[in-house]
Order: structure tokens, then sequence, then C-alpha cells
């Protein structure tokens, strides 16, 4: 997906970078309310750089880890976790986080045609007396990734493998 997402629509950042976030943000704004898609691990680095000293952030910060808007707009935490039990590489990349709008296109279409059709099959064949039913129900998924308004925030401090932090010794 970031591959297909505008240039202007992207940014890379060693660390978080309020005016980029706001930037990307107005610009996805512009259709539509936009909520941005997270890790946990980016939503953490989501902190004003200037003081933020109100009480109710604070304790927003301190309950959840993250705040849960950011100016006005919902930050959604995607739920993490590993490749493979040696919990080395994680599945989901956390240096990104999506903005979409939200009220405007629907980046996910699901179609059903037709009605559902049910059988039944086997009423005298099976050996146990049991009944099989089947049932059918013609329906597509279709992703669009053309919404002009979905940008693109990454972390690069933010890593794919899960590596410990070096510990220094006193």
């Amino acid at each position: 997906m970031v591959r297909q997402v505008k240039k202007v629509n992207k940014t890379v950042q060693s660390v978080f970078d309020v005016n980029e976030m706001d930037r990307l943000l107005a610009t996805a704004d512009a259709y539509g309310q936009s909520t941005i898609y997270c890790t946990f691990e980016f939503a953490a680095t989501m902190k004003p750089d200037k003081d933020w000293a109100s009480d109710s952030m604070k304790e927003n910060l301190w309950n959840n880890g993250y705040f849960t808007t950011y100016k006005g707009h919902r930050v959604i935490v995607l739920p993490q976790s590993f490749e493979d039990e040696t919990n080395a590489k994680k599945v989901i990349d956390p240096s990104y986080a999506y903005i979409i709008p939200t009220g405007a296109e629907k980046p996910v279409k699901i179609a059903f045609e037709g009605q559902t059709a049910v059988r039944e099959v086997g009423v005298e064949n099976n050996d146990d007396w049991s009944r099989d039913i089947q049932t059918y129900k013609k329906m597509g998924i279709a992703v669009y990734l053309i919404n002009p308004g979905i940008c693109v925030y990454q972390n690069s401090s933010l890593s794919i493998n899960n590596v410990a932090a070096e510990t220094v010794n006193p």
C-alpha cells in the first residue's frame, strides 16, 4: 500500500514530528474526517514536542500508554503479534501509521449477488442417518487504494525486528 500512495502524502522521519503529522492530517481531512491506524509502538511516540501539561492529557497517556485521540482524530491501535514463537519478527511493521479519511470513499467494498441457495444432500445416503445441508451465496470483496486522501507516516526509528535494548552495567 505504501508504494501506491502519492509522494506528497508520505513522510519518513526518524522521530515523531508534530508538524509532519499535522500536514498529513490536513491533507487527509480534505477528503473527510480522518482516522489514524497504527501499532501501539507508533501510537506511544505520538506526543507533542512542546509543553502538554494538561492533567487530562497526562491521565489519558498514563491510562492507555498513548493518546486515544490526536488533535480530534481517533487513533486506532492495530493488534500486534509475531511471525513465530521466537518473537524475533513482528507481523505488522510498527514504523508505519496510516491516515485514512473515514467519511468519504470506503477503502474496502463488499458486494453480494442474488439469493442464498440452500440444498439438502445425502438424505438417504448417510450411514448414520445424518443430513448435510449446503448453502451458497455469491459475494465479492474489493480493496480500493485510489483514495487521494490516504496518507502514510513512517517513523524509521521503530523496527519490525524485536531486538532487546542493550543494557549498560554501571
